[in-house]
């Protein structure tokens, strides 16, 4: 209810203010295909974003998406930012984007070890470049905005510089009545002066209920050469509800309790068509009845094969307490003209599940992209599937997207 009266409020403030700056974007996608049941659909995604700026320094912006499959007839209409930041100062001299400011409305938010989506209030001060306060309280709710999942937040941090270092200490309470109560605090360096230009990150967080540290990150970035970055991490963490993670196969074997995990992750520009990422991490968590383990390994190629063709290759492997996956895949895209695009994928997969789901999955997908016009774009896509579910699927799904 808050919301809605909100954005009533929203657009009154908007048709009622001399703007200096708006902008408007909307986006219209439709299409057909059968899904694995023989069952039609006919969905609708419209999106709507806008942004402006007052003569007197006051913005506005709005964004939502609404959704519909006609053959259920089931619509949705999900606001994903609605929000008016009302400046407090001019902004500093030497850094005029950090500005004093008041920010209302549904807005993401990020500190400590929190991503949600709030609706209520931040209120950043800034008494220098380097230093000042952040304040909020409002509504969090989990960034997957088709769940309901929300509870109440309040808190603060305070930050500074300090002879480069990037000090932050804050204390929030969530849940209930905000009975949850905690503190958090992190220092990040950049030594890029000295070998390896390492960058030292380490954040923490610590239980006030319970007297315990909750929650813990600590990472070192390397730099041995311009076109290499090593990072190694460690972390505990007990992961607070977001969005749904999903694998290429949908078969989720990793572990959503909280866990430790160590990892290792490297960046290579071998040269400018061809560079490399991998990475490999390690987790530890304890179930119903024991500590368990699990490993995580990926190793992925991007190859500008010309100006209008790229190839990335992936390979990848899970091994966890629900079972183990390796999945391998490769992505060619060509831009066929100015107005075409052509993008074919390849993925194959091992599953080997506890509950003696085994076998091979596999996925080709064909997609054809065309521009109709400056506002007009067209996509096409055959997919052919085959796993333990059925001996083969077959679908085209075809989408006409429209931007204003």
């Amino acid at each position: 209810m808050f919301l809605k009266l909100f954005l009533v409020g929203l657009v009154a403030l908007s048709a009622s203010s001399s703007f200096a700056f708006a902008t408007f974007n909307t986006s219209a996608s439709t299409g057909y295909y059968r899904d694995d049941q023989q069952n039609p659909h006919l969905p609708l995604i419209y999106s709507f974003s806008y942004n402006g700026v007052t003569s007197k320094r006051v913005e506005t912006s709005v964004d939502f998406f609404m959704s519909n499959d006609f053959y259920q007839n089931q619509w949705s209409v999900t606001p994903s930012q609605a929000m008016v930041v009302v400046p407090l100062s001019e902004g500093l001299s030497d850094a005029p984007y950090k500005s004093s400011r008041v920010q209302l409305g549904r807005q993401l938010f990020l500190d400590g070890f929190d991503i949600s989506i709030l609706d209520g209030l931040q209120l950043p001060i800034y008494w220098s470049r380097h230093g000042g306060f952040w304040l909020y309280g409002g509504n969090a709710h989990v960034l997957d905005l088709l769940d309901s999942t929300a509870a109440p937040l309040a808190g603060g941090s305070i930050f500074q510089e300090v002879e480069g270092f990037q000090l932050r200490g804050g204390y929030g309470a969530r849940q209930n009545q905000l009975t949850e109560r905690y503190s958090y605090g992190s220092v990040m360096r950049n030594f890029e002066n000295i070998w390896l230009s390492p960058t030292l990150l380490s954040k923490l967080e610590y239980d006030l209920n319970n007297n315990s540290w909750s929650q813990s990150l600590n990472q070192l970035q390397l730099n041995p050469r311009s076109d290499v970055s090593l990072s190694l991490s460690h972390s505990n963490l007990k992961p607070r509800k977001l969005t749904t993670d999903q694998n290429q196969f949908v078969y989720y074997i990793l572990s959503q309790s909280a866990q430790e995990t160590e990892q290792l992750s490297l960046q290579f520009q071998a040269t400018q068509e061809i560079s490399m990422q991998a990475f490999g991490r390690i987790m530890r968590f304890n179930t119903d009845l024991q500590m368990e383990t699990a490993n995580q390994q990926e190793i992925s190629l991007t190859w500008i094969l010309s100006r209008y063709n790229n190839i990335t290759p992936v390979v990848g492997h899970i091994q966890g307490y629900g079972g183990e996956l390796l999945d391998t895949g490769v992505r060619l895209k060509s831009n066929i003209s100015e107005l075409t695009t052509l993008t074919n994928e390849l993925s194959a997969a091992y599953l080997s599940k506890i509950n003696n789901i085994v076998g091979w999955a596999y996925q080709i997908r064909s997609g054809l992209s065309y521009n109709l016009g400056a506002r007009w774009v067209s996509t096409a896509w055959l997919e052919l599937e085959r796993n333990h579910l059925f001996l083969i699927d077959a679908r085209v799904v075809a989408n006409v997207t429209y931007f204003n």
